[in-house]
């Protein structure tokens, strides 16, 4: 059987150990994630829990459940280890890491555009509002 280590490896860099490591070489000032800034970033946030990722996670869950892969459900401890361990959803975590761009490397334009996501239609909101 293949071992499907490296085709997680992208996960690995960039997901479970990226916080720690960016912290570590001061590459990141803060361990909050990159996609919707939650307070701390991990392989479980990015996996089932980054807003950055609920549309392409349905697409996910259907594609473990069409693997025969029990969902992750409430409760579960490192919900995330035992799909990683399981070969029958190493075809829906890729996908799904394509379709967020989990561990794809980013401009410094990419960066600046996350950043500031929001502040436009935040500042039009407040124009209404205040006639």
């Amino acid at each position: 059987m293949k071992s499907t280590t490296g085709a997680y490896g992208p996960v690995a860099g960039a997901a479970a150990l990226a916080n720690s490591n960016s912290l570590r070489v001061q590459a990141r000032d803060s361990a909050a994630c990159q996609g919707c800034r939650a307070p701390k970033e991990s392989v479980y946030h990015l996996l089932l829990k980054c807003r950055k990722g609920a549309v392409p996670r349905k697409a996910l869950f259907k594609g473990l459940k069409d693997a025969g892969v029990p969902r992750p459900v409430a409760g579960e401890r490192h919900p995330e280890a035992r799909l990683f361990r399981d070969p029958r959803a190493t075809s829906a975590i890729l996908q799904f890491l394509r379709d967020t761009s989990i561990g794809a490397r980013q401009t410094p334009e990419e960066t600046q555009r996350q950043d500031e996501w929001g502040w436009e239609e935040l500042e039009e909101a407040e124009q209404m509002e205040n006639g």
